[in-house]
């Protein structure tokens, strides 16, 4: 039993070897396919942002004080505009 063990563990050995490095490369592409995915699904959470924001950006001014329009101020200029 431990000749036939002896004589098969290179054989095993290569065999794992060559599943590890197919595992790797699969996991490497479904990795950047997921990137992809997900900076796809980023951009459209991001263009139904500035789409709904847009819509309520024609809305009246409200009355603020003169600090706080410019701490409004300062934040658009900080995240900037609003598309």
């Amino acid at each position: 039993v431990r000749q036939d063990m002896e004589a098969l563990l290179p054989h095993l050995t290569e065999r794992a070897q060559a599943l590890a490095a197919k595992a790797r490369e699969r996991l490497r592409a479904r990795g950047e396919k997921e990137a992809k995915e997900m900076a796809d699904i980023l951009a459209s959470q991001q263009r139904r942002i500035e789409e709904t924001a847009g819509r309520y950006e024609r809305q009246l001014p409200l009355d603020f004080d003169d600090d706080a329009k410019r701490q409004l101020e300062a934040d658009r200029r900080h995240y900037g505009p609003s598309r």
